[in-house]
């Protein structure tokens, strides 16, 4: 009862060969328990580096939205539990590189408002990081 996907493109500029790259994602996800769900999802990204002191070179494209990621491969690992259909709790886990790095976001957002006011329609969250570098 594994869900399996995939999508890609192979993107060709014919005036600058230099520009063609290929990107893909491959992933599955699981409904475990009717409350557990779980996923996981990796991601080539043929216009990224391998190595985090060439991300400098790419951070005008990046400023500019000619590219999306800088890193070459992603990896994500997800886990949602809904506690009743009003309030559940979310983990991501996002890694480009396997590193003795250490970064940790968790988020929430919370917004009140009377209904059809500016915030009503906002959903609840509150953000956390952590990070450690050495």
């Amino acid at each position: 009862n594994a869900g399996i996907r995939g999508e890609g493109i192979v993107s060709m500029n014919k005036v600058d060969i230099s520009d063609n790259y290929t990107r893909f994602i491959l992933g599955t996800d699981y409904q475990i328990t009717p409350e557990l769900y779980a996923l996981i999802e990796y991601q080539y990204n043929g216009q990224g580096v391998t190595n985090k002191s060439e991300y400098l070179s790419l951070l005008p494209k990046l400023v500019n939205g000619e590219i999306l990621n800088l890193s070459r491969n992603y990896i994500a690992v997800s886990a949602n539990y809904t506690f009743s259909f009003i309030s559940f709790a979310s983990v991501l886990l996002n890694q480009n590189s396997i590193s003795s790095d250490l970064s940790l976001t968790i988020g929430a957002q919370i917004t009140y408002g009377n209904d059809f006011s500016e915030y009503w329609y906002y959903p609840h969250s509150v953000y956390s990081q952590v990070e450690y570098y050495f």
